[in-house]
């Protein structure tokens, strides 16, 4: 059977792990054995942080430091939160490979995916508008113009549906964990 017994779980949900439960490289061989996909946390917290970090920098340039784009700027804040809040879903779910106390509850995975949804939908919904007006406008490329504020939407966009593919596989990933370590049935 690949189920193991209760006894591999210490108060408070993390897993006792023996010396032949972790590979050299860290990760368990629950994950290995449950023939889980190998994730590359350091390129993904790496990628959300270059993100947020960008998105932050943009946020302030487009606040009237440097430029006055005020919808770009609220869009670039949120694509800073977005970001942000991938970098710690990643951060989590590294850690959650041998301490099931970062995966909670799969409420958790519900507000990811419910965090991934709303941004997705400001995004899309900023985009359409913000294109439009700018054709409607004939506006030109600068970086007041409606166009940057609809690039900030599109990437926003991307940010919801990063969290949204990244909910889908996590909730997989600790489902499949849960039933090995034996708290959820088989």
């Amino acid at each position: 059977s690949n189920t193991k017994n209760n006894n591999n779980m210490a108060p408070g949900g993390s897993i006792n792990t023996d010396e032949s439960d972790v590979g050299v490289d860290g990760t368990t061989n629950a994950a290995k054995h449950l023939g889980l996909e190998e994730y590359n946390y350091s390129a993904r917290k790496a990628f959300a942080g270059i993100g947020a970090f960008v998105a932050l920098v943009a946020a302030v340039l487009f606040a009237g430091v440097v430029f006055t784009n005020f919808a770009a700027t609220g869009f670039a804040a949120l694509n800073f939160c977005l970001a942000t809040y991938a970098f710690f879903v990643h951060t989590w779910a590294e850690n959650g490979e041998t301490d099931m106390k970062y995966w909670k509850s799969y409420p958790s995975i519900f507000w990811m995916r419910a965090n991934g949804v709303i941004g997705g939908s400001a995004g899309l919904a900023g985009f359409m508008f913000f294109l439009v007006n700018g054709l409607f406008h004939k506006a030109k490329l600068t970086p007041g113009s409606e166009y940057v504020a609809a690039v900030w939407c599109a990437l926003s966009l991307k940010w919801g549906a990063l969290l949204l593919h990244y909910a889908n596989g996590y909730s997989q990933r600790y489902k499949k964990l849960k039933s090995y370590y034996g708290l959820l049935p088989s």
